[in-house]
Protein backbone atom coordinates (compact mmCIF):
# COMPACT_ATOMS: atom_id res chain seq x y z
CA UNK A 1 0.00 0.00 0.00
CA UNK A 2 2.76 2.46 0.91
CA UNK A 3 4.33 2.18 -2.54
CA UNK A 4 1.01 3.04 -4.16
CA UNK A 5 0.38 6.19 -2.16
CA UNK A 6 0.40 9.42 -4.13
CA UNK A 7 1.61 12.71 -2.76
CA UNK A 8 -1.31 14.91 -1.77
CA UNK A 9 -1.75 17.75 -4.25
CA UNK A 10 -3.67 19.83 -1.72
CA UNK A 11 -1.21 19.53 1.15
CA UNK A 12 -1.36 22.31 3.71
CA UNK A 13 1.12 25.07 2.84
CA UNK A 14 0.81 27.18 6.00
CA UNK A 15 0.52 25.83 9.55
CA UNK A 16 -0.17 27.64 12.82
CA UNK A 17 1.72 26.35 15.86
CA UNK A 18 1.73 27.56 19.46
CA UNK A 19 5.02 27.44 21.33
CA UNK A 20 4.69 25.24 24.48
CA UNK A 21 5.79 28.06 26.79
CA UNK A 22 3.12 27.29 29.37
CA UNK A 23 2.42 23.65 28.52
CA UNK A 24 1.70 21.51 31.56
CA UNK A 25 -1.02 19.18 32.85
CA UNK A 26 -3.04 21.09 35.44
CA UNK A 27 -6.32 19.23 35.03
CA UNK A 28 -7.75 16.09 33.40
CA UNK A 29 -10.25 16.28 30.53
CA UNK A 30 -9.30 13.07 28.72
CA UNK A 31 -8.03 9.61 29.77
CA UNK A 32 -4.43 10.49 28.91
CA UNK A 33 -4.12 13.49 31.24
CA UNK A 34 -2.79 12.89 34.78
CA UNK A 35 -1.93 16.03 36.78
CA UNK A 36 0.12 13.91 39.21
CA UNK A 37 2.68 13.20 36.48
CA UNK A 38 4.87 16.27 35.89
CA UNK A 39 5.57 17.50 32.36
CA UNK A 40 9.20 17.45 31.25
CA UNK A 41 9.24 21.00 29.91
CA UNK A 42 12.69 20.73 28.33
CA UNK A 43 11.70 17.57 26.49
CA UNK A 44 8.39 19.08 25.37
CA UNK A 45 10.24 22.08 23.99
CA UNK A 46 12.71 19.92 22.06
CA UNK A 47 9.90 17.77 20.65
CA UNK A 48 8.07 20.90 19.52
CA UNK A 49 11.19 22.27 17.79
CA UNK A 50 11.76 18.89 16.10
CA UNK A 51 8.20 18.86 14.78
CA UNK A 52 8.47 22.44 13.56
CA UNK A 53 11.74 21.68 11.78
CA UNK A 54 10.28 18.56 10.13
CA UNK A 55 7.27 20.49 8.85
CA UNK A 56 9.49 23.25 7.46
CA UNK A 57 11.70 20.71 5.70
CA UNK A 58 8.54 19.25 4.16
CA UNK A 59 7.81 22.66 2.64
CA UNK A 60 5.31 24.13 5.10
CA UNK A 61 5.43 27.76 6.17
CA UNK A 62 5.07 27.87 9.95
CA UNK A 63 3.28 30.70 11.74
CA UNK A 64 3.98 30.72 15.49
CA UNK A 65 1.61 32.03 18.13
CA UNK A 66 3.90 33.09 20.99
CA UNK A 67 2.09 32.85 24.35
CA UNK A 68 4.76 35.11 25.83
CA UNK A 69 6.90 36.96 23.30
CA UNK A 70 8.89 38.64 26.08
CA UNK A 71 10.54 35.36 27.02
CA UNK A 72 13.27 36.00 24.45
CA UNK A 73 14.25 39.16 26.31
CA UNK A 74 17.04 41.36 25.01
CA UNK A 75 17.67 39.31 21.85
CA UNK A 76 14.04 39.69 20.84
CA UNK A 77 14.13 43.46 21.41
CA UNK A 78 17.34 43.78 19.35
CA UNK A 79 15.77 41.87 16.46
CA UNK A 80 12.58 43.91 16.64
CA UNK A 81 14.57 47.16 16.64
CA UNK A 82 16.68 46.07 13.67
CA UNK A 83 13.62 45.14 11.64
CA UNK A 84 11.95 48.45 12.40
CA UNK A 85 15.08 50.36 11.39
CA UNK A 86 15.02 48.43 8.13
CA UNK A 87 11.55 49.79 7.48
CA UNK A 88 9.40 46.87 8.63
CA UNK A 89 6.13 47.47 10.46
CA UNK A 90 6.15 45.07 13.42
CA UNK A 91 2.96 43.71 14.97
CA UNK A 92 3.37 41.83 18.25
CA UNK A 93 0.97 39.34 19.81
CA UNK A 94 1.22 39.58 23.60
CA UNK A 95 -1.78 37.72 25.03
CA UNK A 96 -2.02 38.34 28.77
CA UNK A 97 -3.14 35.36 30.82
CA UNK A 98 -1.86 32.65 28.47
CA UNK A 99 -0.28 30.91 31.45
CA UNK A 100 -3.80 29.90 32.51
CA UNK A 101 -4.34 27.90 29.31
CA UNK A 102 -1.72 25.12 29.04
CA UNK A 103 -3.60 23.43 26.18
CA UNK A 104 -3.14 26.51 23.99
CA UNK A 105 -0.21 24.57 22.51
CA UNK A 106 -2.66 22.34 20.62
CA UNK A 107 -3.18 24.87 17.84
CA UNK A 108 -5.04 22.46 15.55
CA UNK A 109 -7.99 22.85 17.89
CA UNK A 110 -8.16 26.61 17.19
CA UNK A 111 -10.33 26.42 14.08
CA UNK A 112 -11.05 24.62 10.84
CA UNK A 113 -9.92 26.68 7.86
CA UNK A 114 -11.13 26.78 4.27
CA UNK A 115 -9.73 29.30 1.84
CA UNK A 116 -9.90 32.68 3.53
CA UNK A 117 -12.30 31.60 6.29
CA UNK A 118 -11.63 30.13 9.72
CA UNK A 119 -14.45 28.61 11.77
CA UNK A 120 -13.33 29.12 15.37
CA UNK A 121 -13.58 26.47 18.05
CA UNK A 122 -16.00 26.73 20.96
CA UNK A 123 -14.49 24.36 23.50
CA UNK A 124 -16.54 21.83 25.44
CA UNK A 125 -14.69 22.16 28.74
CA UNK A 126 -14.52 25.32 30.82
CA UNK A 127 -10.75 24.87 31.20
CA UNK A 128 -10.24 25.55 27.49
CA UNK A 129 -12.97 28.07 26.64
CA UNK A 130 -10.66 31.04 27.16
CA UNK A 131 -8.34 29.84 24.38
CA UNK A 132 -10.76 31.22 21.83
CA UNK A 133 -9.72 34.76 22.76
CA UNK A 134 -6.08 34.14 21.87
CA UNK A 135 -6.79 32.44 18.58
CA UNK A 136 -9.38 35.02 17.59
CA UNK A 137 -6.87 37.76 18.40
CA UNK A 138 -4.18 36.04 16.32
CA UNK A 139 -6.47 35.72 13.31
CA UNK A 140 -7.51 39.37 13.57
CA UNK A 141 -3.96 40.62 13.85
CA UNK A 142 -2.96 38.56 10.84
CA UNK A 143 -5.44 40.20 8.49
CA UNK A 144 -8.66 38.31 9.07
CA UNK A 145 -12.17 39.72 9.02
CA UNK A 146 -14.02 38.58 12.12
CA UNK A 147 -17.76 38.02 12.13
CA UNK A 148 -19.30 36.85 15.40
CA UNK A 149 -22.78 35.95 16.53
CA UNK A 150 -23.46 39.61 17.30
CA UNK A 151 -22.81 40.51 13.65
CA UNK A 152 -20.00 42.91 14.56
CA UNK A 153 -17.31 42.84 11.89
CA UNK A 154 -13.59 43.52 12.16
CA UNK A 155 -11.97 44.75 8.98
CA UNK A 156 -8.70 42.94 8.46
CA UNK A 157 -5.76 43.57 6.15
CA UNK A 158 -5.73 43.18 2.39
CA UNK A 159 -5.50 39.40 2.48
CA UNK A 160 -9.05 39.56 3.85
CA UNK A 161 -9.53 36.46 5.99
CA UNK A 162 -12.77 35.94 7.85
CA UNK A 163 -13.30 34.15 11.16
CA UNK A 164 -16.71 32.79 12.08
CA UNK A 165 -18.11 30.46 14.70
CA UNK A 166 -20.82 29.75 17.24
CA UNK A 167 -20.61 30.67 20.93
CA UNK A 168 -23.33 28.26 22.04
CA UNK A 169 -22.63 24.90 20.38
CA UNK A 170 -19.45 22.95 21.13
CA UNK A 171 -17.03 22.52 18.24
CA UNK A 172 -13.31 21.80 18.61
CA UNK A 173 -11.70 23.01 15.41
CA UNK A 174 -9.43 20.87 13.26
CA UNK A 175 -9.11 18.43 16.14
CA UNK A 176 -12.60 17.31 15.12
CA UNK A 177 -12.68 18.36 11.46
CA UNK A 178 -10.37 16.96 8.77
CA UNK A 179 -10.46 17.69 5.04
CA UNK A 180 -10.16 14.85 2.52
CA UNK A 181 -10.68 13.99 -1.14
CA UNK A 182 -9.94 16.12 -4.22
CA UNK A 183 -10.30 19.88 -3.70
CA UNK A 184 -11.07 19.11 -0.06
CA UNK A 185 -14.57 18.12 -1.05
CA UNK A 186 -15.21 16.10 2.12
CA UNK A 187 -14.99 17.30 5.71
CA UNK A 188 -14.96 14.44 8.21
CA UNK A 189 -16.07 15.68 11.64
CA UNK A 190 -15.87 13.80 14.90
CA UNK A 191 -18.98 14.21 17.06
CA UNK A 192 -19.86 13.08 20.56
CA UNK A 193 -17.12 13.62 23.15
CA UNK A 194 -16.16 17.21 22.28
CA UNK A 195 -18.08 18.41 19.22
CA UNK A 196 -21.87 18.70 19.13
CA UNK A 197 -23.41 17.25 15.95
CA UNK A 198 -25.60 20.36 15.72
CA UNK A 199 -22.51 22.39 14.83
CA UNK A 200 -22.02 20.65 11.49
CA UNK A 201 -24.77 22.48 9.61
CA UNK A 202 -23.38 25.80 10.79
CA UNK A 203 -19.85 24.80 9.74
CA UNK A 204 -21.09 23.87 6.26
CA UNK A 205 -23.05 27.12 5.96
CA UNK A 206 -20.34 29.51 7.14
CA UNK A 207 -17.41 27.88 5.32
CA UNK A 208 -19.32 27.68 2.03
CA UNK A 209 -17.40 28.91 -1.01
CA UNK A 210 -17.27 28.36 -4.78
CA UNK A 211 -15.99 24.79 -4.38
CA UNK A 212 -18.75 22.49 -3.08
CA UNK A 213 -18.00 20.22 -0.13
CA UNK A 214 -19.89 17.81 2.09
CA UNK A 215 -19.67 17.56 5.88
CA UNK A 216 -19.83 14.09 7.43
CA UNK A 217 -20.50 13.51 11.11
CA UNK A 218 -18.54 10.54 12.47
CA UNK A 219 -19.61 9.49 15.96
CA UNK A 220 -16.76 8.69 18.34
CA UNK A 221 -17.55 6.04 20.96
CA UNK A 222 -14.23 5.31 22.71
CA UNK A 223 -13.24 7.94 25.32
CA UNK A 224 -9.56 7.41 24.51
CA UNK A 225 -10.24 8.86 21.06
CA UNK A 226 -12.04 12.07 21.96
CA UNK A 227 -11.09 13.97 18.76
CA UNK A 228 -11.28 12.58 15.24
CA UNK A 229 -7.63 13.47 14.63
CA UNK A 230 -6.65 10.84 17.22
CA UNK A 231 -8.11 7.98 15.17
CA UNK A 232 -8.44 9.13 11.54
CA UNK A 233 -5.82 10.69 9.28
CA UNK A 234 -6.12 11.41 5.53
CA UNK A 235 -2.83 10.59 3.80
CA UNK A 236 -3.74 12.04 0.42
CA UNK A 237 -6.84 12.65 -1.69
CA UNK A 238 -7.74 8.97 -1.86
CA UNK A 239 -6.50 7.16 1.26
CA UNK A 240 -6.74 7.60 5.03
CA UNK A 241 -5.63 5.55 8.01
CA UNK A 242 -8.03 4.95 10.87
CA UNK A 243 -8.82 2.95 14.00
CA UNK A 244 -12.29 1.58 13.16
CA UNK A 245 -13.34 0.73 16.73
CA UNK A 246 -13.17 4.39 17.69
CA UNK A 247 -16.37 4.95 15.68
CA UNK A 248 -19.89 3.55 15.94
CA UNK A 249 -21.09 1.01 13.37
CA UNK A 250 -23.06 3.51 11.30
CA UNK A 251 -20.10 5.87 11.03
CA UNK A 252 -17.78 3.02 10.07
CA UNK A 253 -20.12 2.06 7.24
CA UNK A 254 -20.50 5.63 5.98
CA UNK A 255 -16.78 6.40 6.11
CA UNK A 256 -15.93 3.29 4.10
CA UNK A 257 -18.20 4.60 1.35
CA UNK A 258 -16.39 7.94 1.16
CA UNK A 259 -12.66 7.17 1.16
CA UNK A 260 -10.27 4.21 1.04
CA UNK A 261 -9.41 3.34 4.63
CA UNK A 262 -6.37 1.50 5.99
CA UNK A 263 -7.01 0.19 9.52
CA UNK A 264 -4.42 0.28 12.28
CA UNK A 265 -4.31 -1.89 15.38
CA UNK A 266 -5.41 -0.75 18.81
CA UNK A 267 -1.76 -0.72 19.90
CA UNK A 268 -0.70 1.51 16.99
CA UNK A 269 -3.72 3.75 17.49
Amino acid sequence: MAAQLKTATNAVKKILMTRPTFFTVKYSINPWMDPSIPVNEERAGKQWETLKSALEKAGAAIEVLEPNVKRAGKQWEILKSALEKAGAAIEVLEPNGAENFPDLVFAANAAVVRGKKAYLANFQYAERKGEKFFFDKWFKENGYETVGDDEIAFEGAENGYETVGDDEIAFEGAGDALWARKNRSKLFCGVGPRTDARALDDVAKKLKDDEPFTVFGCRLVDPRFYHIDTCFCPLNEEVAIWYPQAFDQVSQHNMKNEIELVPVSEKDA
